[in-house]
């Protein structure tokens, strides 16, 4: 058994503005704990498990509309018609990540860069958007074992089926890494908390761009900027890309 695991997801389409991987990395009497609690919330508000933040979100910005989808939810149909309890079961769904967790792990790719630098270099074929965020968020991972002096391996685990794993797995393996484990939601929950959280970000940044004056609801707030998290954005130089650690400047970062 290790001591730490980190698990990650992606949200965000290469047509998007930007693409987001992070996640979370605790140890196993703190995933416990996530487990439980998220367990125990979902059968409080008779939610069925796994959770799909993105699922969700449709069911409560029009129930109706996403009823008719083809592999639509009822349970989230049912509870997205009751838009206070709607509102409270996310909000604990915050509250548990941010009691449980130790430490947030985020990449943002900002695709206008990403598809500038593709035009000089094959970016796509050498790190796809998904494995340049999957490995860039190893990378802060590294940094933060070394900052808290972590001896021990940490277990990656990232959701299964996102696009660019195979060139992910390759780069790790290139560089010597341990290879990535791939899991489906139902068979970690913090993967179903990573979700949630890479879900939350792409949504704030979203948002900031329609609007600057965007405030996130609280428990967004919370989760975003209440746990601890070595971030990173990329940006543009001269000969490709370069890495800044992200600073609170906007949202997100």
């Amino acid at each position: 058994m290790v001591m730490f695991t980190a698990c990650f997801d992606g949200s965000g389409q290469r047509s998007d503005k930007f693409m987001v991987v992070s996640g979370y990395v605790a140890n196993f009497q703190q995933w416990k704990m996530l487990e439980t609690c998220w367990k125990d919330l979902h059968s409080e508000y008779g939610v069925d498990l796994p959770f799909h933040m993105a699922d969700f979100s449709a069911a409560c910005g029009d129930p109706d509309r996403y009823a008719k989808q083809k592999k639509f939810r009822a349970d989230y149909v049912r509870l997205a018609r009751d838009t206070k309890s709607a509102m409270e079961f996310l909000h604990k769904l915050a509250i548990i990540q941010v009691a449980a967790m130790h430490c947030g792990i985020s990449c943002i790719i900002p695709m206008e860069i990403y598809n500038d630098v593709s035009t000089l270099l094959p970016l796509d074929e050498v790190v796809p958007p998904y494995a340049l965020g999957a490995r860039m968020c190893i990378e802060r991972l590294r940094q933060w074992k070394e900052m808290f002096a972590i001896c021990e391996p940490v277990e990656y685990v990232f959701e299964y089926g996102d696009f660019g794993q195979a060139k992910f797995t390759e780069l790790m393996e290139v560089e010597g890494e341990q290879t990535p484990i791939y899991k489906h939601k139902d068979e970690f929950i913090g993967l179903q908390a990573a979700d949630y959280y890479s879900w939350q970000q792409f949504l704030v940044l979203k948002k900031h761009l329609a609007d600057s004056a965007y405030i996130p609801r609280d428990e967004v707030s919370m989760l975003i900027w209440g746990i601890p998290k070595p971030s990173v954005i990329t940006s543009k130089a001269a000969n490709g890309c370069h890495f800044k650690t992200g600073q609170r400047k906007g949202p997100g970062t």
